[in-house]
C-alpha cells in the first residue's frame, strides 16, 4: 500500500484527492420501511431508490483544519478522503439529491477554512443534483459559499437518541420484528431488534 503523497507533490491547482479501490465483498442490504425499499450501504450511506435520495451523515469535513487552528496537528487529508469517498458513491447510485444529515463541517469555521481545491470538489459532486444540509450540532449555522440549500435539524421526539426497542419506534413496525443494521468495518451487521437491549 503506497503513503499518501504530501501536499507539496502536486502541481499548483492539480485536485489531491486520493483515488480509492472499491471495496472487495461489498454487499448492501435492502430494508423494507413502511412499504419503502432503502438500499443501506457499508460505506455508511443510505440510498433511496424511488426518491434518488442519497443521505449521508457525519462527514466533519475540515477537522484536521479545526484541529490546526488549535496547535493539534494531523493530516490534512481528511476533507479529501471524504469527499474521495462521497464522490464514489455519488457515482454509483447517480442521486437526484444528496442530503447530509448534520455534522457536514466540524465547526463553523469550516466552510470558510475549506481550499479551493476541496471546494471545487465538492461544487463538482453538486453538480447536476439537489443538495440539502442538515444542521447538527457541530455546524449548527447554515453553511456558507459552499452551495446547496440549508434546513433545520429533526425536532421531534421520533429522531436523535431513542432507543431502537423504544415504544416511538417499534410502533412504526407493530411490532420488535424488524432488523437493526450496524456499521462494521467494511461490512453491514444485521442484528434482530428482539437481540437488542433496552435502556
Amino acid at each position: 500500500m503506497n503513503a499518501p503523497r504530501s501536499a507539496a507533490h502536486h502541481p499548483v491547482g492539480a485536485d489531491p484527492v486520493p483515488k480509492l479501490q472499491p471495496a472487495r465483498g461489498r454487499t448492501r442490504h435492502e430494508i423494507a420501511i413502511a412499504g419503502t425499499t432503502l438500499v443501506a450501504d457499508p460505506a455508511g450511506a443510505l440510498y433511496w431508490p424511488d426518491e434518488k435520495l442519497l443521505a449521508v451523515a457525519d462527514l466533519h469535513l475540515e477537522k484536521g483544519s479545526a484541529f490546526a487552528t488549535r496547535g493539534v496537528l494531523l493530516p490534512p487529508y481528511d476533507t479529501a478522503v471524504t469527499l474521495a469517498r462521497l464522490s464514489k458513491l455519488i457515482e454509483h447510485y447517480r442521486p437526484a439529491l444528496v442530503v447530509a444529515l448534520g455534522d457536514s463541517f466540524h465547526d463553523g469555521g469550516g466552510p470558510a477554512r475549506m481550499p479551493d481545491v476541496s471546494r471545487g470538489a465538492l461544487a463538482a459532486l453538486q453538480r447536476g443534483r439537489d443538495w440539502l444540509w442538515l444542521a447538527g450540532n457541530h455546524d449548527p449555522d447554515p453553511p456558507q459559499g459552499v452551495g446547496g440549500r440549508a434546513a433545520m435539524p429533526a425536532f421531534g421526539a421520533y429522531a436523535g437518541g431513542l432507543n431502537i426497542r423504544d415504544r416511538a419506534i417499534v410502533a412504526l413496525f407493530g411490532a420488535l420484528s424488524f432488523t437493526a443494521y450496524l456499521l462494521g468495518a467494511g461490512r453491514l451487521y444485521a442484528i434482530p431488534a428482539a437481540r437488542c437491549m433496552s435502556d
